[in-house]
């Protein structure tokens, strides 16, 4: 898609790889349970002592990922992209 749209592709990797399993395990949790059963919004409150968990590992991550790590699974791609000026 990134190339369809003019771009070129510079670097790419996966992002939030800390979260990859226990939201696919939720995720999968929700498709084989009946939807009364479980809420089917995603948003949950976290303690905050989790949340500052979460964003310290996010940082380090992004640290890594800055330095050329590709991730091999994640919640998202993220993706570095320059418009292709071969193509204009």
């Amino acid at each position: 898609l990134v190339r369809q749209a003019g771009f070129r592709v510079e670097r790419s990797s996966y992002w939030n790889v800390l979260m990859f399993f226990p939201i696919a395990a939720v995720r999968l949790v929700m498709h084989v349970l009946p939807s009364r059963a479980m809420s089917t919004h995603q948003l949950h409150n976290l303690p905050s002592c989790i949340n500052v968990c979460i964003a310290w590992v996010l940082h380090l991550e992004n640290y890594f990922i800055a330095r050329g790590w590709r991730a091999p699974v994640g919640v998202s791609l993220l993706v570095l992209a320059r418009k292709d000026t071969k193509s204009a």
